[in-house]
């Protein structure tokens, strides 16, 4: 917008910024790559989606724990309390 002949403050008051938001920006991001620049945001994804698996693997603890499964139990004994936990509660097991 700036290179298109627009004042800063017409494109700052387009974008519902402060001046002091660009000069931020232009800080943090002026000399990054357009490359550089996406790279925060897609490990801000991952980070989302590896919190999201940790979450989802601790209610599947809590939820074998309270069926009374412990930690050394049989895998064949986990598959049990598993299902009795699908039908109970009507899940499904998990898509991967």
């Amino acid at each position: 917008m700036l290179y298109s002949g627009q004042s800063l403050a017409a494109v700052l008051q387009s974008l519902e910024a402060s001046e002091a938001t660009f000069h931020r920006w232009r800080n943090q991001y002026g000399r990054m790559k357009s490359e550089e620049a996406k790279r925060p945001k897609e490990l801000e994804d991952d980070n989302r989606r590896l919190k999201q698996l940790v979450a989802d693997q601790a209610l599947d603890i809590q939820m074998l724990w309270a069926c009374g499964v412990k930690k050394r139990a049989s895998p064949s004994h986990k598959r049990a309390a598993t299902t009795e936990l699908q039908q109970e509660h009507s899940a499904s097991e998990p898509t991967k």
